[in-house]
């Protein structure tokens, strides 16, 4: 008895301490997943791949303990499987993170060995790479699973119907896998504990039935079907959707789809929805009055569509709302009063439409508010002095309208204010002191006003300010040193005022969690020891056009989480550190242009590079994969570009934009652009190139502009860059090209917007195809060997006839892209922007031809028309006058004729040359064309008037006699006159005159006649 009483102490001894043990160990110690389950698990992992070896723990004989598995405590069966990427969102990824993410990501195939896992209840594979892949069709027979997740997993194909096996499915996504394909949702209807189902961003072009299939599942409480395809509601419109009305649905997402038409009265049987999102779709409206019957939501989304009309009465029933977003529609009426009666709101967001007038005081009312959203509309008064009693926001964001004068004292009462944005507004009065009552406040917001005086003192008492934006306004003085004590501030933007005087160390004294500073364009110079450690560490630094030279800023050095740095006109003339291109390595974008920065460039340079206007020397770096724009330009960068470009050739460039000009390069443009497809702007520009245009150019078909203006560049223009379809502006000039203008120009480059082949070697006629570019703002063929008539159908080059400017793609706004263009005896230099409004036509200097075309008066927006030096004739088109907006027409040098037309008077700011031709008559008087000096009209012998010395001759009655050169067609039509009628009338006489001397009869007569006549007289008078 008594060893039975020992042995049995012991076995309870044992037994409690195996329960402490295995309390204590780790998930899944306790447990032994069976031999089976475990090959099983092991034949899945050998059809995987696995880059960063996520399933490296999958070793031993104990599968409940792996990575990503699960075991039942009390059977050991294997019942979880969660292989989701750890790293499943990636929208606020840095570079580095999102290769981690790339590598994290499982792919190959899914092998049926999980059909051993008879008690497998949980799958999820989302965010990994199945590359397309088909889901297997025998995930289908995993009775026993209540939860699967296959989100963007990169499956693609067919749909398997076998899912609708799984009869015990509580969970089911699928959303993001976009190469799906959907056919038929009738498998759905089998999902009866079906709770959750996120089909997001699926193809449904050709499953009709879908809003049938959903109405049968009757436990069904969420429903995400964003971004599928759908535009319309099949033939349930006017069935109850009983099986949703039974349930408590929680949510209801329809968002992201181009649905259009009423809403059906089928979701008027929702009554017990509490929460409804229809936003980001295309309903073409009003806002229908079912939602009426939708009184216990308490969260409705109908933002991002194009609901239309006033806002229904019929909103005023859902009282139970806490939540409404109607942001981003167009509405356009004021604010209805309807809102009073939502007095359980606690978000409102009305932002983006066209809401007019005040704000109603209705909105007072909304006393439970915490976040008010009314960005974007059109309200133009001052804030009403009743927004003091909406004294529980937290957040306030007014935002892109243009509210005006002081901001009211009121809003001193919103004492819990944590975020408060009025920027984008027309205030225009200083900071009011009172703004040091927000000690909550975390964000705020007034840039892109007009706000005036100093930074007020009192915005150091912030203290929990995290956010600061006062750029783009007009604060003046100095830089406060209260801002120093901000010591939760993460951002802060005063860029772009009219600031001045010196920062110094006790600027940043408390400042260790800044993250972001701009202080850029203003006139603040930055003063602080050479050995200064600041006690932040910045990601986004911009001081550019504040004063930090003339030496390099050493300080720079330890900001080791620097991302973005702008010093651009910085005063810097120092030599570039050794220490600074080992740290611009960390660096993503990285702006040293306008400076005198002096040294050689590294072989590694950012991802954004901009360095122009500086005074770098030596040799181009070898081009590396991670660089996307480049700009060198204005340096004295010398040796050639095939090192740069061309070593080595099996990479992968993303370089979208190049600008090496004005430097000292030399040799041939090299022939590998094969291998840089993304560039959209390359600039070339004032070199020492020669050779021919590479046909490796007419690879990049994304290119938009494209300079290799003066430079040696010889031979005709390849035939290749007829690829490069996307072109706007073309700018060859200045080179040695030759060949007659390609008729390919025409046909292809049809967005071409500025066309410049100046000063080559180009013969021939101009092609008429260029008559396609209906784009063409800009052509200069100025100072070549053009020959033959100007096309009669420029009259089709629409840009310079309409007002409508062409839109120039400007992706890349960094890099100040300009265009040399002949005006008014000069080349005047026109930057991007100002191309845009600017239309010329620069043919002079050639051997063109016969007589101006009369259609080219039909280009009325053309301010420049040069067609000096050639070989034209004929007359100046009389309607030369509806081009009002001529600024500049030279013709001189030609060989015109005729009378000055007396429209051109019209053109009321006209500068005229018509020197050197053969044109006659008096010059029309009017608007300002006496103002011109003698030798607007030099070299015309037959022209007279005012401004010339020679004086018209005037008859009797004060007007200029009539010559052949005033009035052609009289002179000729007399003349005409005199030549048919003289012969007639002397065959008659000489006819008389016969019969007189022959007929003895008719002269007698005669002579009767004659003494008859005589008598008569004699006796009258």
């Amino acid at each position: 008895m008594v060893r039975s009483s020992k042995f049995l102490a012991v076995l309870l001894v044992f037994s409690f301490i195996t329960k402490i043990h295995f309390t204590s160990s780790d998930e899944g110690a306790n447990m032994f997943c069976s031999t089976r389950e475990k090959h099983a698990l092991l034949t899945f992992k050998q059809g995987l791949t696995d880059p960063s070896h996520r399933l490296s723990s999958w070793v031993g004989d104990n599968c409940c303990t792996w990575e990503g598995v699960g075991c039942d405590n009390r059977t050991d069966s294997v019942v979880r499987l969660d292989l989701k990427n750890p790293n499943d969102d990636y929208d606020d990824y840095s570079d580095e993170e999102y290769e981690a993410n790339k590598m994290a990501k499982l792919g190959g195939e899914i092998n049926s060995s999980l059909l051993e896992l008879k008690h497998l209840k949980s799958l999820d594979l989302s965010w990994n790479d199945f590359n397309g892949t088909s889901i297997p069709d025998f995930l289908g027979s995993l009775k026993s699973l209540q939860y699967l997740n296959l989100s963007y997993a990169g499956f693609g194909g067919k749909l398997p119907h076998q899912l609708g096996n799984l009869s015990n499915l509580h969970y089911l996504d699928m959303s993001r896998l976009y190469m799906m394909e959907i056919d038929n949702l009738e498998w759905l209807s089998h999902l009866s504990h079906l709770k959750h189902l996120d089909m997001s961003w699926m193809k449904f072009s050709k499953a009709s039935n879908w809003l049938q299939v959903i109405s049968t599942l009757p436990s069904l409480l969420e429903l995400h079907l964003s971004l599928c395809r759908l535009d319309y509601f099949p033939s349930l419109l006017y069935h109850n959707f009983t099986a949703l009305e039974s349930q408590q649905s929680s949510f209801t997402d329809l968002s992201y789809n181009s649905f259009h038409g009423p809403i059906p009265r089928a979701l008027q049987t929702l009554t017990k929805l509490t929460d409804l999102d229809l936003s980001s779709n295309k309903f073409n409206s009003a806002i229908p009055n079912l939602f009426s019957s939708l009184n216990n939501l308490l969260s409705l989304d109908l933002s991002h569509n194009s609901f239309q009309g006033p806002i229904p009465r019929a909103l005023k029933n859902l009282t139970t709302l806490t939540n409404l977003d109607l942001s981003f529609n167009k509405f356009n009426s004021a604010i209805p009063n309807l809102f009073s009666s939502l007095n359980n709101l606690l978000s409102l967001d009305l932002s983006h439409n066209p809401f007019q007038g005040p704000i109603p005081r209705a909105l007072k009312n909304l006393t439970t508010l915490t976040d008010l959203d009314l960005s974007g509309n059109e309200f133009n008064s001052t804030i009403p002095d009743w927004f003091s009693s909406l004294n529980n926001l937290l957040s306030l964001d007014l935002s892109y309208n243009s509210f005006h004068g002081p901001i009211p004292r009121a809003l001193q009462t919103l004492t819990k204010l944590t975020d408060l944005d009025l920027s984008w507004n027309k205030f225009n009065s200083t900071i009011p002191d009172w703004f040091n009552s927000f000690k909550h406040l975390e964000h705020l917001d007034l840039e892109m006003n007009s706000f005036s005086g100093p930074i007020p003192v009192s915005i150091g008492g912030l203290r929990s300010l995290r956010i600061l934006y006062l750029s783009n306004n007009n604060f003046n003085g100095s830089l406060p040193e209260s801002l120093g004590n901000l010591s939760n501030l993460q951002e802060l933007n005063i860029g772009n005022n009219s600031l001045e005087g010196v920062i110094g160390e006790a600027h940043f004294a408390n400042l260790t969690r800044l993250q972001s500073l701009d202080l850029s364009t203003n006139s603040l110079a930055l003063n602080v020891s050479s050995a200064w450690i600041p006690n932040f560490q910045l990601i986004d630094l911009d001081l550019s056009s504040c004063k930090l030279g003339p030496q390099f800023p050493a300080w720079l050095r330890t900001q080791n989480s620097l991302s973005s740095l702008f010093l651009s006109n910085a005063s810097i003339s120092d030599n570039i550190p050794t220490w600074f291109w080992n740290f611009s390595s960390q660096l993503y974008y990285l702006d040293l242009s306008n400076n005198q920065i002096k040294g050689e460039l590294p072989n590694m340079l950012p991802t954004q590079t901009y360095l122009g206007s500086n005074n770098f020397q030596g040799l181009l770096p070898r081009l590396t994969s991670n660089v996307y724009e480049l700009d060198l330009s204005n340096n004295s960068v010398s040796g050639n570009m095939s090192l740069f470009l061309c070593n080595p050739l099996n990479e992968t460039y993303q370089l979208t934009a190049l600008d090496l000009s004005n430097n000292l390069l030399v040799g041939e443009i090299p022939n590998c652009w094969m291998h840089l497809t993304s560039l959209e702007l390359v600039n070339l520009d004032n070199n020492n190139l020669y050779g021919n245009i590479p046909s490796s150019m007419g690879s990049l078909i994304g290119l938009f502009s494209f300079h290799v203006r003066n430079n040696s560049i010889s031979g005709e223009l390849p035939s290749s860059l007829q690829n490069c379809t996307r072109l706007q502006t073309m700018d060859l000039g200045d080179n040695e090209l030759s060949g007659s203008i390609p008729a390919w120009i025409g046909k292809n480059l049809l967005n071409l917007a500025a066309l410049v082949l100046r000063s080559n070697k180009f013969k021939g006629k101009i092609p008429g195809e260029l008559c396609n570019l209906t784009s063409l703002q800009t052509l200069d063929a100025a100072h070549n060997n053009l020959s033959g008539a100007i096309p009669r159908c420029f009259s089709n080059l629409n840009a310079m006839a309409t007002k409508k400017g062409t839109s120039f793609v400007n992706n890349n706004s960094r890099f100040d892209e300009k265009i040399l263009l002949g005006s008014k005896g000069l080349l005047l230099e026109y930057k991007l922007s100002t191309l845009e409004l600017v239309t010329s036509m620069d043919l002079s200097y050639n051997s063109l031809s016969g007589e101006i075309p009369q259609e080219i008066t039909s280009l009325l927006r053309l301010p420049y028309l040069l067609l000096s030096n050639n070989h034209l004739t004929g007359e100046i088109p009389e309607k030369i006058g509806d081009m009002v907006l001529l600024e500049n027409l030279d013709l001189s040098k030609n060989q015109l004729t005729g009378v000055i037309p007396q429209s051109i008077s019209r053109c009321y700011s006209l500068q005229l040359n018509l020197s050197y031709n053969n044109l006659s008559g008096e010059i029309p008087t009017g608007s300002q064309l006496q103002t011109f000096t003698e030798s607007s009209y030099l070299g015309n012998d037959a022209l007279c008037g005012t401004p010339l010395l020679k004086k018209c001759k005037r008859n009797d009655f004060g007007e200029t006699p009539h010559t052949k050169a005033q009035d052609s067609d009289e002179y000729d039509m007399m003349e005409q006159f005199y030549v048919a009628v003289a012969p007639g009338f002397v065959v008659g006489l000489a006819g008389f005159c016969a019969a007189l001397v022959f007929i003895d009869k008719w002269r007698l007569a005669y002579f009767r006649f004659v003494e008859d006549m005589k008598d008569r007289l004699l006796a009258r008078f």
